[in-house]
């Protein structure tokens, strides 16, 4: 993170600080993506400042529409494994999370081993999980997590939150 800074700093002339950086990591839940998005913000509007760039990015990042639109691009299999993810199950090449996956997909049997495994690894590719090891994955944004979890995102009240959030934060001029 300090890296990006130094390079930030190196061509801009208004220098973001230190600790204004890690404050916006921290805000934006350490995911290094949202945080280059921040940078981007910060540098192409300078003169507004550090907190303005934050705002604009937890705006755009956080937002329930790109959640909606995120989930629509999804395949169905795609969707069952954030789900099960979401709920915690651990082994997601297990026997009993592809029955699970196989019910919740309409089918009388389990799904083969390489439904899900090929659905983890199109989730990996968007960055929306991370493969902690063998067998385990997490969401890359803790914060999308309780979205996933149920059945419809727009039911969701982590997407409620968002957008309730996002009210209350105001835009940046950094659209």
């Amino acid at each position: 993170m300090y890296a990006l800074v130094d390079k930030v700093n190196a061509i801009t002339k208004r220098p973001l600080a230190a600790k204004d950086a890690l404050a916006a990591f921290e805000a934006l839940g350490q995911t290094p993506e949202f945080f280059r998005r921040y940078l981007d913000c910060y540098l192409t509007y300078p003169m507004q400042g550090s907190g303005a760039a934050l705002e604009h990015t937890k705006a755009h990042v956080f937002s329930g529409t790109s959640f909606q639109e995120l989930w629509d691009a999804l395949l169905p299999i795609d969707r069952e494994v954030l789900r099960l993810a979401a709920e915690g199950v651990r082994d997601l090449h297990g026997l009993d999370a592809r029955k699970r996956l196989g019910k919740a997909l309409g089918r009388k049997q389990e799904v083969v081993l390489s439904l899900p495994q090929h659905a983890l690894k199109r989730l990996q590719a968007k960055g929306i999980v991370i493969r902690i090891a063998q067998g385990e994955y997490r969401f890359e944004d803790d914060a999308l997590a309780p979205g996933f979890g149920n059945n419809s995102p727009r039911a969701s009240s982590q997407v409620s939150r968002v957008r309730q959030r996002q009210t209350d934060l105001g835009r940046c001029k950094c659209a």
